[in-house]
């Protein structure tokens, strides 16, 4: 059975921004196990079937690495599939 976004929206690597709930910022700690890197691809993957796209890559000190989906809006997703 497929992930939903309140496991993405819940997990411990995820936050989303208040102001804003069609952002969501996943932090992978560059520490991260095997198994840890498979949710997180997991997470991606429902993230992508929930309309959002990547946006910038940051990197936070040597320990962690910032990814910024961005969801895109419906309206913008109806005119660019016409």
């Amino acid at each position: 059975m497929g992930r939903s976004m309140n496991w993405v929206k819940n997990h411990q690597f995820c936050s989303t921004v208040e102001e804003h709930n069609d952002i969501v910022i996943l932090e992978v700690p560059y520490t991260a196990s095997n198994e840890q890197w498979e949710e997180i691809q997991e997470i991606i993957n429902v993230l992508h079937d929930n309309g959002y796209v990547e946006g910038q890559t940051k990197r936070i000190d040597q320990l962690q690495i910032e990814l910024v989906g961005f969801k895109i809006p419906w309206s913008q997703q109806r005119m660019n599939s016409g």
